[in-house]
């Protein structure tokens, strides 16, 4: 069973060929400036608000003297003109080490090659880009690919952990048909379930295409987690498909105690600050370290302590996270090659500098510069 500390995570990481990325001498003082580069909020939201969330991580650390180093989002507008003058203005500033690239900018891979050739001095990453394996093993120093679905058999044990005695799975046949890793996830939970001594339940819930499907879903549920509870007690853990079916999940698990291991997204964070109204502060939304602590004593209020679980943070934020910390690790350390793809050393990395854990494994066998990423769960 994977890890499962207050904070846990599991990463993947590209790297490729390195000559002398590292700070100048003095490495302790000399400041590490890193990059981000995103398409916009409405191209590219989820690569858009992790480079955000990171961005203002480190400003909390440079406020707490945790770190002296930079982060800087660039967002590449829409038209070419315009991506061309930040792709310039990041290759002329001398003082950045490394770039962060990440999105589907259909122009990426272009921009990429184009810093590379002008900046052979500076260290090059990738996180959940729209490219094949072997692009981002020729151009990039090292990548991370989000896997792209959380672990079923996991999210089972999880529920196992928290005291789970049925486990009840919530899905319609769109969700099924919409994303292809869904039956088979399903499946693992149904399986590892077995092998826990877990009542297993799936209910079939009606396709959301309106708002009046959504109204019909949401009430469904809800009176079909009464059965639930009358028929398996407060034990009992519920799993949804959709995000619809998460929000009366979450509601109602709350308020009749029972356990979620995982919502349909994989991170409950999100629905806990709304369900709690939590106001966060610019500084602390990218501390999902601290935001677990937080959410944890909400959680308390409710008699929910170790009753909700799920990722520490999507699978695709993780992949940014992980890139900009490896970067900073392997400048301050002056690494070669080798050492960038060992997963000791990512994990150590990542573990001191975010207080965070994960697991890594390679993209494709023989190119060890691409990794896929897994987030490891946390309990609230």
């Amino acid at each position: 069973m994977k890890k499962i500390i207050a904070i846990i995570l599991s990463v993947v990481m590209l790297s490729l060929p390195m000559s002398t990325y590292s700070k100048a001498e003095g490495a302790d003082e000399k400041q590490v400036k890193v990059g981000i580069v995103t398409g916009t909020m409405s191209s590219d939201r989820s690569s858009y608000e992790a480079a955000k969330k990171m961005v203002a991580l480190y400003k909390l650390k440079n406020k707490d003297k945790n770190s002296n180093d930079e982060i800087k989002h660039f967002v590449l507008p829409a038209n070419s003109n315009g991506a061309k003058k930040v792709v310039d203005k990041i290759v002329a500033n001398e003082d950045m080490n490394a770039v962060v690239f990440s999105g589907n900018d259909k122009n990426m891979l272009g921009y990429i090659k184009d810093i590379k050739v002008k900046r052979n001095d500076m260290l090059l990453m990738g996180a959940d880009l729209n490219m094949s394996i072997e692009e981002m093993s020729e151009n990039l120093n090292l990548s991370f690919v989000p896997t792209e679905t959380s672990s079923g058999k996991d999210t089972a044990m999880l529920a196992k952990e928290m005291g789970a005695e049925a486990f009840v799975v919530y899905y319609s046949d769109k969700d099924l048909k919409e994303n292809k890793n869904l039956s088979k996830k399903i499946e693992d939970m149904k399986k590892e379930c077995t092998n826990q001594n877990i009542e297993f339940a799936e209910v079939k819930v009606a396709d959301i295409n309106s708002k009046e499907d959504e109204y019909k879903v949401k009430k469904f549920i809800s009176e079909d987690i009464e059965k639930q509870i009358y028929k398996y007690g407060k034990n009992v853990n519920l799993y949804g498909t959709n995000s619809t079916m998460d929000d009366v999940i979450v509601k109602r698990g709350i308020k009749e105690r029972l356990i979620i291991a995982e919502t349909s997204d994989g991170c409950i964070e999100n629905d806990l600050n709304e369900l709690y109204r939590t106001i966060m502060k610019t500084p602390e939304r990218g501390n999902f370290r601290g935001n677990v602590s937080l959410l944890a004593g909400k959680n308390s209020k409710y008699n929910m302590d170790r009753r909700v679980g799920g990722l520490l943070m999507p699978n695709d934020t993780f992949a940014i996270y992980s890139a900009v910390d490896t970067a900073i690790a392997a400048l301050e350390q002056d690494i070669n090659e080798n050492k960038l793809c060992m997963a000791s050393f990512i994990e150590k990395s990542i573990s001191e500098k975010d207080g965070i854990s994960g697991a890594f494994r390679n993209a494709k066998s023989g190119i060890k510069n691409v990794k896929v990423t897994y987030v490891d769960q946390v309990i609230y």
